[in-house]
């Protein structure tokens, strides 16, 4: 049997409509009846479309209340997010190789990083980094969220892909190549807040402004995920993705980067020092 061609409704509607011009009036009622048919249903399909598009609108409205009106005046240039994000992926991807210490070459590069993102991305960096009492308060609710929900994914990795949780043990060594107290110094006060700063305060909340909350979260987190591929870890790539759309998230939400700062800090010292999965 033949595969029918499929004709989109407005495609058929414009044949339809060039053809009434050419045919008499005894067949012209009937037609323009068809052609009312076909606008029906072609209406039908926009409306659809447009009710699915307006419910996204109201859920990100919902969950990011005030945004719209915020992310419009944090709209740098998009070719220095793009310039910044590639720069820093190709950077990471050399350093990588260059300096075999975990610590001392995400600290080297956060040092020079941060300051270059705050130059180059126009936004309200202000803003963002200014701390308030909710901002305190919802970042340890997000990490004690945040753990268990990767507790679970580890779980379900483990069983699904055990070769994968092996890798672990290759994360945890990190923590090894420098001391406890000098670790701690440069996640509080370097690595962290260098990743907040550049991955969701220049990357981020660009990518957000020109393509939506959730979207640009995701598209953030995809960036954030990329830095780490050379790493050589799949599993530390997987946990890129999904801790940087979630931090991505929490920056939106709260249009300050404190949240996920404290959330990403509390995180880190749990799972490396604490309560390893």
């Amino acid at each position: 049997m033949a595969s029918e061609t499929i004709v989109p409704p407005i495609t058929r509607t414009t044949r339809r409509l060039s053809r009434v011009e050419k045919l008499g009036n005894s067949q012209d009622v009937s037609l323009r009846a068809e052609i009312l048919s076909f606008l029906t249903e072609l209406s039908a399909h926009q409306n659809c479309g447009f009710t699915r598009m307006h419910t996204i609108h109201k859920f990100q409205a919902l969950l990011f209340p005030g945004a719209d009106a915020w992310l419009k005046e944090e709209n740098p240039s998009f070719r220095s997010v793009l310039a910044l994000g590639l720069l820093s992926i190709a950077v990471l991807s050399v350093q990588t190789f260059l300096i075999p210490n975990v610590w001392f070459r995400m600290a080297l590069f956060y040092v020079v990083a941060c300051p270059l993102a705050v130059i180059t991305i126009k936004i309200r960096w202000s803003e963002l980094v200014h701390p308030e009492w909710k901002h305190l308060a919802s970042g340890p609710v997000a990490a004690a969220i945040l753990y268990g929900l990767g507790w679970a994914g580890f779980s379900v990795l483990g069983l699904l892909l055990p070769e994968l949780q092996q890798q672990t043990k290759d994360i945890y060594a990190w923590k090894d190549q420098v001391g406890t107290m000098f670790a701690l110094l440069l996640l509080v006060f370097i690595i962290i807040p260098g990743e907040e700063i550049l991955w969701r305060g220049a990357i981020t909340v660009p990518l957000a402004a020109a393509y939506g909350p959730i979207t640009g979260s995701v598209m953030g987190g995809v960036v954030f995920a990329i830095g780490h591929i050379a790493t050589g870890s799949l599993l530390v790539v997987m946990a890129a993705l999904a801790m940087g759309t979630f931090w991505g998230l929490m920056t939106l939400r709260f249009r300050s980067l404190v949240p996920a700062y404290l959330c990403h800090l509390l995180w880190d010292l749990v799972v490396l020092f604490v309560a390893p999965y």
